[in-house]
């Protein structure tokens, strides 16, 4: 880089020497420079050229020595089918961890990947196109815990394929009765949000990302909402009772490894054989036996037959995963719906506080037992203090009984006054 610059001699140059300094050269010493430099470079990019050949022979060796061993466990292993020689069959197995929260679900694939999904919705605006329709987005957050290639902040690759897919499969396939997340037309939605965060990533991370995201939209329940002329009430937990989304079908993602066009497929590959294959079939199905969509890595040229034998074994593995999460959300259900009523006996150490005004014992009066919730004492022992709990109960009915002829009897007092006062008035209207 040549700068002209004031000085006492104009045949000299200033010459960038490459270190952000700048040095003051003539013409031929300038020259010179460059050709020493353009000597340097060419001896730098003969060594280059001479250790990448020696790079991609030893990657080579590595691919091979990996496939034969491939092929090695293979041979002793059962042959199931044609298709599945590699992982004959066996999928990953599967755990979905819900937490008591409607808005998270853990998922471990194998004890192989973990993924943290968390779901959440606001009211918003929506479009001019679609007014009537709520909003689903899905961000995913690559953590660097989850492989040493992923950086904070940044998708990269595979993040941004991860992301895509699952947009398809929850905006495209009609995943979420968006319709129903609208609450005044051209006015007021629920925008649904999906942050997908990656805590361990071995292989197949779109099989395992796909199930957590679905597990955690049934698992969701959205706040009701009263719909005013002017306004919107939403209620929280403790006012109503929260509404689930609409979830018409569950797209199960299936991935099937290809790294030679003449062997069969790899079901659920890990890190290391992802390395190997030449390009992954990613096959969406739901148990109706419905294909959502097909999403192809890499350049494979794939014939008929393989993608329907992938197709008919992402079938299979849809229903599976499907009855795993309606049973893992039945049982959360379940047990959400117990409630446990701690009952007040003589064998607990601490019972529980009675929530009731105090009375003075003298002035306990027990009633007459009604024959409906009659207790005859020779079929049970009652205890002290079940004794002191009848006793407080039959002490408290007695005081309502007595508030309640006292109001009785303020009624019909006031009632007569009534009648009386109107009677006056009626008179004094008639003489005048």
């Amino acid at each position: 880089m040549y700068i002209s610059a004031q000085m006492e001699d104009p045949a000299k140059f200033m010459i960038d020497i490459g270190t952000g300094y700048f040095v003051e050269m003539s013409n031929e010493q300038a020259a010179d420079y460059f050709k020493r430099k353009q000597q340097y470079l060419k001896k730098q990019m003969e060594t280059i050229e001479k250790i990448l050949p020696e790079k991609q022979q030893v990657r080579n060796i590595i691919m091979e020595n990996l496939k034969k061993k491939i092929q090695l466990l293979c041979a002793h292993m059962p042959a199931v089918s044609e298709l599945m020689v590699v992982n004959v069959m066996n999928f990953a197995a599967l755990k979905l961890f819900l937490v008591q929260s409607w808005e998270h679900v853990l998922q471990l694939l194998d004890i192989r990947n973990k993924i943290f999904v968390q779901i959440s919705c606001n009211l918003t605006e929506p479009t001019s196109a679609r007014g009537n329709m709520g909003s689903v987005e899905v961000h995913v957050r690559m953590s660097p815990m989850a492989a040493p290639t992923y950086e904070d902040g940044k998708l990269g690759s595979k993040g941004i394929e991860l992301m895509r897919v699952l947009e398809i499969l929850l905006r495209d396939c009609g995943v979420i009765d968006l319709e129903s997340l609208c609450i005044r037309k051209y006015k007021q939605i629920w925008s649904i949000r999906v942050d997908v965060h990656i805590l361990d990533d071995d292989g197949s991370l779109i099989d395992c990302a796909s199930v957590a995201v679905l597990t955690a939209l049934v698992h969701f329940k959205r706040p009701d909402v009263n719909v005013l002329s002017d306004s919107v009430i939403i209620y929280g937990s403790s006012q109503k009772m929260p509404i689930p989304l609409n979830i018409y079908h569950l797209p199960i993602c299936v991935s099937f490894g290809v790294y030679d066009d003449t062997q069969p497929a790899v079901l659920d590959p890990t890190d290391r054989e992802e390395m190997c294959l030449k390009g992954t079939l990613i096959v969406a199905v739901n148990k109706r036996h419905e294909i959502c969509t097909l999403h192809q890595t890499g350049n494979l040229v794939l014939n008929q037959d393989l993608i329907m034998q992938c197709v008919e074994t992402a079938m299979q593995r849809a229903i599976n995963v499907s009855e795993l999460i309606s049973s893992v959300i039945t049982d959360d259900n379940l047990k959400s719906g117990l409630v446990s009523l701690n009952i007040l006996s003589s064998h607990q150490c601490e019972p529980n506080e009675l929530i009731a005004p105090a009375v003075k014992n003298h002035a306990l009066i027990i009633g007459e037992r009604d024959d409906k919730v009659l207790i005859e004492e020779d079929l049970i022992q009652i205890g002290s203090e079940d004794q002191e709990l009848i006793e407080q109960i039959a002490e408290i009915t007695v005081s309502q009984k007595i508030l309640d002829q006292s109001y009785k009897g303020r009624t019909e007092m006031d009632d007569v006054n009534d009648l009386l006062d109107s009677i006056e008035e009626n008179f004094a209207n008639s003489h005048s």
